[in-house]
């Protein structure tokens, strides 16, 4: 299929609310599909599945969160956060993506997923 641009769309990971994402002519990632699944990275080392969930609670209604286990490259982690609507997922890339969290000392880096 052919997206905006004359780029090809492809999909993401197919669960609940999968994500979508077009394909640029050299084929990279050009743009995500707003949808109700997050990515989220710059986490602290400690940061627990209950802690993501009660600070992106503040922002909207939290449907699901889940760290992902640490990995050597990243002196962060990053966690999978699934809001109640595409509104508020489309709320959190706009606001909270490359600032720093109440009780946080890094910006987390907040996209599609």
């Amino acid at each position: 299929r052919e997206g905006a641009g004359g780029g090809r769309v492809g999909s993401g990971f197919r669960g609940r609310g999968s994500s979508a994402y077009v394909l640029g002519a050299f084929g990279g990632m050009a743009a995500m599909v707003p949808n109700e699944n997050l990515a989220v990275s710059g986490l602290p080392p400690d940061i627990s599945d209950e802690r993501v969930r009660t600070i992106f609670a503040q922002y909207g209604l939290v449907a699901q969160a889940k760290v992902l286990p640490p990995t050597f490259a990243s002196n962060g982690r990053e966690a999978f956060v699934r809001m109640s609507s595409v509104e508020e997922a489309r709320w959190m890339v706009e606001n909270i993506n490359d600032n720093i969290l109440h009780g946080m000392t890094n910006p987390v880096t907040v996209r599609y997923s």
